[in-house]
C-alpha cells in the first residue's frame, strides 16, 4: 500500500510542476506610498514611498512561490519627544524578500520574510500585502493593494527602533497570475 502512495504523490506533484513551468514565472512590479504605524517612526518620520519587484513562480493553480526586491523612504517627521536624542532625517529600507503567494480569481495575497538594510544594518523584516488585479489586455494585469512591511530592530534597546509601515498603491504584473 505504501509504494503505491508514495507512486500516486510523486506523479501528482510532477503533474503540479511541469504545469507550473509552463506557465511562469511572472514579474510584479509595486509603486505604494506608506507612513509608519509604531512609535518612534510615526512621529519622528512621514509620509513616504516604495516600490518592489517580485519574481512570482507557481506551484498550482492558486500558488506560487516569490522571490523579490523592496525599496521604502520615509520623510523626516517630527523631533524626538527626549531632546537627548538626535532629529531623524529620513529612514530608509532596501531589503530582499521570499515567500508565498496565494489567488483566487482576481484576489491575491501574499507574504514573505527577508532581510532589510537600514540605518542600523541588517535586521529581519516580515511582509503582507493584499490586492486585486484588473485584466488590461494579454498577459498585463493592473490593480490597487495594500501592505503592511515589519523591520525589527535587533540593535538598539535605548530607542525602539522597530517600524512597521503601512503601505498602499498599485501593482502591475506581466504574465499570467498565480
Amino acid at each position: 500500500m505504501r509504494p503505491y502512495a508514495i507512486v500516486c504523490a510523486s506523479a501528482l506533484l510532477a503533474s503540479v510542476t511541469a504545469t507550473a513551468r509552463a506557465e511562469g514565472p511572472y514579474v510584479h512590479a509595486r509603486l505604494s506610498a506608506g507612513h509608519a504605524l509604531t512609535e518612534p517612526q510615526a512621529s519622528e518620520l512621514g509620509w513616504g514611498g516604495g516600490g518592489a519587484i517580485v519574481l512570482d513562480a507557481p506551484i498550482g493553480t492558486h500558488f506560487g512561490l516569490e522571490i523579490g526586491g523592496v525599496a521604502l523612504a520615509l520623510t523626516q517627521g517630527a523631533p524626538p519627544e527626549n531632546p537627548a536624542f538626535a532629529q531623524r532625517q529620513a529612514g530608509t529600507v532596501f531589503g530582499v524578500d521570499g515567500g508565498v503567494r496565494f489567488s483566487l480569481g482576481n484576489a491575491w495575497i501574499d507574504a514573505g520574510v527577508g532581510l532589510a538594510a537600514t540605518g542600523n544594518g541588517a535586521q529581519p523584516m516580515v511582509q503582507a500585502n493584499l490586492g486585486y488585479d484588473i485584466h488590461v489586455r494579454g498577459r498585463f494585469w493592473v490593480g490597487p493593494y495594500g501592505g503592511y512591511t515589519q523591520v525589527a530592530d535587533l540593535g538598539d534597546t535605548l530607542r525602539p527602533g522597530d517600524a512597521g509601515v503601512l503601505l498602499f498603491g498599485f501593482q502591475a504584473s506581466f504574465g499570467a497570475k498565480s
